[in-house]
C-alpha cells in the first residue's frame, strides 16, 4: 500500500487544437508538445496525441486532440485550470499563428475534490487485445 495514496490527485486534461496554419509534420508537433507539457505538468505525466479532421463549408481542417493524465494538479480549481488554459493558448498561438483555436477541459479522475465528498479512486488496468 502506498502511504501517500490518500493525498494523490489524478486529473485528465484534454486540449483540442485547431491550427490556423498547417504544420511541417505530425512528429514535430508531438515532440514540441511533449516538451511543453513536461515543463507545464512535470514528469508524472502521460500524454497522447491524436489527429482528426474536421470539415465545414467545404473546408477540411486538422484538429489535434491532446490528452494528458497527470498527478498532483488541482483540476477541480477553475482559477488553476484557467491559468493553464491561457498558457496552452499562448503556446499554440505562437506556434501556429493568430486564429488558432484552443480549448482546454480538465477533469478530476481521482483524489479529493476538497468539497466534502469522499476521494475518488483511479484504477488503471492493462489493455485487452481482442
Amino acid at each position: 500500500m502506498n502511504p501517500n495514496s490518500q493525498n494523490q490527485r489524478w486529473s485528465l486534461w484534454t486540449i483540442r487544437v485547431t491550427p490556423a496554419h498547417s504544420i511541417r509534420s505530425d512528429e514535430e508537433f508531438a515532440a514540441n508538445t511533449a516538451r511543453f507539457m513536461r515543463k507545464a505538468f512535470g514528469s508524472t505525466t502521460e500524454m497522447r496525441v491524436e489527429k482528426n479532421f474536421s470539415g465545414s463549408r467545404g473546408r477540411i481542417t486538422e484538429v489535434f486532440i491532446i490528452q494528458v493524465r497527470t498527478e498532483g494538479h488541482p483540476a477541480h480549481d477553475p482559477a488553476y485550470v484557467s491559468v493553464f488554459a491561457k498558457s496552452f493558448l499562448n503556446f499554440f498561438t505562437v506556434g501556429f499563428g493568430v486564429g488558432t483555436l484552443v480549448s482546454t477541459v480538465a477533469v478530476l479522475e481521482a483524489g479529493s475534490a476538497q468539497d466534502g465528498t469522499p476521494s475518488a479512486q483511479l484504477v488503471m488496468l492493462p489493455g485487452v487485445n481482442i
